[in-house]
């Protein structure tokens, strides 16, 4: 008479449910934090040094005699075209009311980054075929995000130019926005999705080597899922402090 056959213990399968009820639990709550990640580190190199080491000493007294110099981003906006007096009047009455324009994604108005009591006006060139205006941007704007967490400087130069392109063509002009706010906005917006764009790089060539090694469409995804939820519970956990600590 053969021995009774004993049943497998459900253990063992709640134990491995309520790992994966985990992890997945913890991907929801620290992977939102992972993106944030960028809005609470601190890039300037003379942060990290001792508050009695020389260079940071002397960080300290540049600072004090530049605390009332404006720190001035100068943004510039050139109209090509035809000019006379006309134009030269309604852009400039026009340039009154820029400041009152929300930034994209937002409903804060671009005066919040423009030096205050400086006049915006626009000037011809003395062949009368371009106006340029100077808009001066605050330093601000270069550091500070807006509600939706996205750069303030990026978001003003696509206004701008969207402002300033609507203009031109309704009066016959075609407009450029340059100087070094356009250029910082432009670097803003061509590395700020480098992180991610790598990330999923990353992730797509490692997954590729796993299917390579494990010859099997389906146990790749155990390895890969585990590195990513364990990448983003380690951003989480440095978001928590960080933000804490009010940086």
């Amino acid at each position: 008479m053969s021995a009774p056959v004993r049943k497998k213990g459900r253990r063992p399968f709640i134990t491995a449910l309520v790992v994966i009820f985990i992890w997945f639990g913890a991907s929801g709550v620290f992977g939102p934090l992972f993106g944030s990640l960028s809005t609470v580190q601190e890039n300037d190199n003379s942060a990290f040094l001792p508050q009695n080491a020389e260079s940071t000493q002397a960080s300290k007294i540049i600072t004090k005699f530049s605390a009332d110099q404006t720190q001035i981003i100068p943004t510039l906006v050139l109209y090509l075209g035809d000019v006379d007096d006309a134009k030269v009047a309604a852009l400039n009455l026009h340039l009154n009311q820029l400041g009152t324009t929300p930034i994209k994604g937002s409903d804060i108005a671009i005066s919040k980054y423009l030096i205050p009591g400086q006049p915006i006006f626009a000037f011809a060139s003395q062949d009368k075929k371009a106006l340029l205006v100077s808009l001066p941007l605050t330093f601000d704007s270069a550091k500070d995000l807006l509600p939706n967490k996205k750069p303030v400087l990026p978001e003003i130069i696509k206004t701008l130019r969207e402002d300033s392109a609507a203009y031109g063509k309704a009066n016959g002009l075609t407009a450029n926005v340059t100087g070094v706010g356009a250029l910082l906005g432009d670097l803003f917006g061509a590395f700020g999705g480098i992180d991610s764009s790598l990330l999923l790089t990353t992730l797509g060539v490692v997954a590729f080597i796993l299917i390579i090694v494990y010859r099997s469409p389906v146990l790749w995804i155990l390895p890969l899922f585990s590195s990513v939820i364990a990448l983003s519970t380690a951003g989480g956990k440095i978001w928590w402090p960080s933000k804490l600590a009010g940086k």
